[in-house]
């Protein structure tokens, strides 16, 4: 299994460039953004250092196990210990049968932690006074039936009570790979039977919900869903590698892992021939999972995200009121505001068209895992248990010279989550 590891020298240089308070011309070129300057907050640091080989090593173990349930060809991670140190490296091949290595400083479609960045959106919009979080939805997103009694808060809390989209969404996605899709028009497949709970009486799951939701901003703003997230996310954080592209059909960078999906037929998954959907337009995802990004900028954004570095609004109480996910889920796997908790662990497991992606921080002791799966058949549910996997692991991490292990304790271990991964395969695993 190759491994590539992200070199130190390029590592520093990134994090001074981070760091200088200067804006992301790149974003800019982009969005045609055109705002005042937006300064860089003081953004909590990742750990350096190595982390010791032998866990380094049981790492490996658990992602190639994961790798090959997926069906994927390799995986981006990033594991940051403040005590200990930090592991970020590409495993694996970038397709299939193929000799490129994957390498830490690709980029890929992030998937559902596009919901954090959009309600960060919303949150920042409430702090300067744009909107706020109890304004209907209907103010915003006039001719939309069946919406009457939701609120933005709502959409963002997934409390809303709109249900997901079609189970055949995708498979319309997938068969017209360049055409780009309306919002609106997304949104619809979810709305159609009208709403499955009455708004705030409890979370239901809803990529649709993020989809009116970011339309809501762009009337409430007069910007662009790229635009905001720019101004309100990836500018002040410093996220030089992460944005929301532009309607084209494209992968999601120059240099990116091929994407994948596995097809299912009566005989069983077809495991050898995976369908490459690297190409497609971020309006299948857009404010709900259509950004990019790489390992290093979502371990930064865990981190912020975790530490609410971003402006909140007055004693905002977006954190305050996780709610159970479903039936199945244990007790201490909640969500609100946009983002979800593991126990004292706040990010999001989710994917997109090819591409499946966890990411969680501990506010506490920095503990921060991501990971990247380039095969998105199996949603969140191997990537999920192979990021808990890593974190069980880093729980476990010595101490460096000079550093003191934290008590950090998680309800979950590395054997039951690698039990899962194995349960939920697709592909044969070794």
């Amino acid at each position: 299994m190759t491994v590539q590891v992200n070199a130190k020298p390029s590592r520093a240089r990134r994090w001074t460039r981070m760091m200088a308070l200067t804006l992301v011309t790149a974003s800019l070129a982009l969005t045609g953004c055109t705002s005042d300057r937006v300064e860089k907050l003081d953004t909590p640091a990742l750990a350096e250092g190595n982390l010791p080989a032998e866990l380094v090593a049981s790492m490996e173990g658990a992602v190639a196990t994961a790798i090959a349930a997926s069906g994927a060809s390799g995986a981006i991670v990033g594991v940051w210990v403040p005590w200990s140190g930090s592991w970020v490296a590409g495993v694996g091949t970038t397709q299939l049968g193929g000799s490129t290595a994957m390498d830490p400083s690709m980029t890929f479609r992030v998937g559902d932690i596009t919901r954090s960045m959009t309600c960060d959106a919303l949150y920042g919009m409430v702090a300067d006074g744009t909107v706020k979080l109890n304004a209907p939805v209907t103010d915003l997103v006039p001719g939309i039936p069946n919406l009457e009694g939701v609120t933005l808060g709502q959409l963002c809390d997934s409390t809303s009570g709109v249900g997901g989209l079609a189970s055949w969404t995708t498979s319309r996605m997938l068969a017209s790979p360049d055409r780009e899709w309306n919002p609106r028009e997304l949104a619809s497949f979810g709305l159609g039977n009208g709403l499955v709970a009455a708004p705030g009486e409890r979370y239901v799951e809803s990529d649709t919900g993020y989809l009116l939701l970011g339309l809501a901003l762009e009337r409430a703003s007069g910007m662009s869903a790229q635009q905001y997230l720019a101004k309100y996310v990836t500018e002040p954080l410093g996220l030089e590698n992460t944005l929301l592209p532009t309607d084209k059909a494209q992968a999601p960078g120059e240099n990116s892992p091929t994407g994948y999906i596995t097809p299912n037929s009566p005989e069983g998954w077809v495991c050898a021939e995976p369908t490459d959907v690297t190409e497609v337009s971020a309006t299948t995802g857009w404010t709900d999972s259509g950004v990019v990004s790489n390992i290093t900028d979502l371990g930064l954004y865990a981190r912020a995200l975790a530490e609410q570095t971003l402006p909140q609004g007055e004693k905002s109480e977006r954190y305050d009121s996780p709610l159970p996910m479903a039936e199945g889920f244990p007790s201490w796997y909640t969500s609100t505001g946009g983002v979800q908790f593991a126990d004292s662990m706040m990010g999001y497991g989710g994917s997109t068209i090819g591409y499946a992606t966890s990411v969680w921080s501990d506010p506490t002791t920095g503990v921060t895992v991501a990971v990247m799966l380039n095969n998105s058949t199996n949603d969140a549910g191997i990537v999920r248990s192979l990021a808990f996997q890593l974190a069980a692991l880093a729980a476990t991490a010595p101490a460096a010279g000079g550093q003191t292990v934290p008590e950090f304790g998680l309800p979950w271990t590395f054997e039951d989550e690698g039990n899962s991964v194995r349960a939920q395969a697709i592909c044969p695993v070794p």
